[in-house]
C-alpha cells in the first residue's frame, strides 16, 4: 500500500486509467502474449507523472508470465498513446508494469494448508 494518503482525484484517475488499459488491452492489443493478461490495479504516483499498473496472468507455466511481461513491454507505446487519446488529463504518465502476485501467493497458501490438513489426518 502507498506510504501518501490518495486524494478522490487521484483515486479517480486510477481508475480510469485501470479500465482503460484493459479495454486498449481487449480491443486494441492484437499481441497473443497478452490474451490473459488482467490489469489489477494501478498506483499512481501524488504528482501523476508515473503509474505502477499491477497485472496478472492466469496460466500455471513460467514461460507465460515473462511473455506476457515481454507484450507489455513492447505494447507500452501503444497503450500511452490510446490512453492519450481516451483521457482529458493534461500530461499521460510513465507507465511501469509490475506483475502482481498476490493470486499465486494465495494460492500457495492455500495449498500448504490444505497439506497440513491432509498431514493432521
Amino acid at each position: 500500500m502507498p506510504k501518501h494518503a490518495k486524494s478522490a482525484r487521484l483515486l479517480r484517475v486510477e481508475g480510469t486509467i485501470q479500465r482503460e488499459i484493459s479495454e486498449i488491452l481487449v480491443k486494441e492489443v492484437s499481441d497473443p502474449r497478452l490474451k490473459d493478461v488482467t490489469i489489477t490495479g494501478i498506483d499512481m504516483t501524488p504528482d501523476f507523472s508515473i503509474a505502477y499498473v499491477y497485472w496478472t496472468i492466469y496460466s500455471d507455466l513460467a514461460s507465460s508470465g515473462e511473455k506476457a511481461d515481454a507484450g507489455l513491454q513492447a505494447a507500452k507505446g501503444l497503450i500511452k498513446r490510446q490512453l492519450a487519446r481516451k483521457m482529458t488529463t493534461f500530461k499521460i504518465p510513465d507507465l511501469i508494469f509490475k506483475r502482481d502476485t498476490t493470486i499465486e501467493y494465495g494460492d500457495h497458501i492455500e495449498q500448504l494448508i490444505a497439506k497440513l490438513n491432509h498431514e493432521s489426518k
